[in-house]
């Protein structure tokens, strides 16, 4: 298994994986958040391949808010079904903490149906900090 950068040419891989735990976006539209992110300073994206096979996928972006410290989120993680549980996802997780600023901590949100995930993260030393509600208008 190797991890490397995520390129535009991932678009249809990356969208199957998506769509895998419900995300629905096209290839179009994957195509141009690939481009945007890659292009941000602030997110990092990263695929784990076995041949020419992407695995995972990993998505951190830094996040400013007034009220607290700067610290990197994981936006996205997903590994896809015949490879779970095989460690890729925490690799993944473990080669975001390496490329961001090792003085910044790092959070994620998981949706409170997604059990698997909290135990997931946890196994790797992350901790509860609160469970919120999103409103969105």
């Amino acid at each position: 298994m190797t991890i490397r950068e995520m390129k535009i040419t991932d678009a249809p891989q990356i969208n199957n994986l998506a769509k895998q735990l419900g995300y629905k976006m096209n290839e179009s539209s994957i195509s141009v958040q690939i481009y945007a992110i890659s292009n941000h300073p602030d997110h990092r994206i990263f695929v784990s391949t076995e041949d020419k096979t992407i695995t995972g996928f990993i998505h951190g972006c830094k996040m400013m808010r007034l009220t607290s410290p700067t610290f990197w989120e994981i936006c996205g993680l997903v590994v896809s079904k015949e490879h779970r549980r095989k460690g890729i996802g925490k690799k993944l997780v473990q080669h975001l903490e390496y490329a961001v600023d090792p003085n910044s901590h790092i959070r994620v949100r998981c949706n409170v149906k997604r059990r698997s995930a909290h135990l997931f993260y946890e196994d790797l030393d992350y901790t509860e900090k609160k469970e919120q509600k999103v409103f969105e208008k």
